[in-house]
This record gives structure tokens, sequence and C-alpha cells, in this order.
């Protein structure tokens, strides 16, 4: 990949499984994005080997899986768009793909609006679960 002067990149280093593995980098070009009124937009960054092809859900804290996922399909090294919400107290939570069965939760995140976040998920130090995160925001 070739990066261009003015553009704003997102890099992601991450560990595959198993042990002596190296070091692996996706890089994302990002896209200027707009905010509707009073939301601010959250995604993840799957970084996780570990996690297998998982759907997001954005939960309130409290609140079980049902209905669409924000985002369905998202496999190791992918990075979902972004989803519009209001501030507040939110989880995210991974689950198997088509399922129910939860394989990440990040517990309760306070955002604020006018905000870009990204939830970077990844295997524990040493590869595997349980998952671990970094939230960045902007």
């Amino acid at each position: 990949m070739t990066l261009v002067a003015q553009r704003r990149y997102s890099l992601y280093a991450y560990q595959g499984i198993g042990s002596g593995e190296r070091a692996r980098l996706v890089v994302e070009q990002e896209t200027k994005q707009k905010f509707i009124g009073g939301k601010l937009k959250i995604r993840v960054a799957d970084m996780a080997p570990s996690s297998g092809v998982v759907d997001v859900y954005v939960l309130e804290p409290g609140q079980t899986i049902a209905g669409v996922p924000a985002s369905s399909g998202l496999a190791p090294t992918g990075i979902s768009e972004y989803f519009d919400v209001d501030p507040g107290t939110y989880r995210i939570v991974l689950a198997q793909v088509g399922t129910v069965q939860v394989v990440f939760d990040s517990g309760p995140i306070d955002v604020t609006a006018g905000t870009l976040v990204t939830m970077v998920v990844v295997d524990k130090k040493g590869g595997g679960k349980p998952l671990e995160f970094l939230v960045e925001t902007r």
C-alpha cells in the first residue's frame, strides 16, 4: 500500500495465533465522517485472530442480545463501518456470527456527542481468549 500525503490512516498491529508468529499490520485509509446532530460514531476493529467471525452489538448496560446486530460477519482483521448512536453508556458485545454466544463484552463505556470511537479488540497477551480491548476516541 502506498501512503498519500495529507490523508489520515489508522494502523493496527496484532499478533497471529500461535507462539512465535510475527506481528502483522493492518492499514486503513480513513474517510471523513459527518455527525448527525447530537450523536457520536462507534466502530469496532477486530484484531483478535481467536475471535472468529462475529456479529457486533451496541447494547445498553443490562440489555441482552436481541434483534439485528449493528454489524454482521466481522472477521478477524476486519473493521466495521461507523454506526451512529446517542451519547450515553453502552457495552460493545461480539457474538459468534448468527448466534447469541458472546465471545467478548466490553462492559460499560461512557461516550459523548461529537466523538469518533474505535474499539480495538485484541487477543490476550500471549494469544487467545479472554479477549481484551483498547478504545480510541477523537
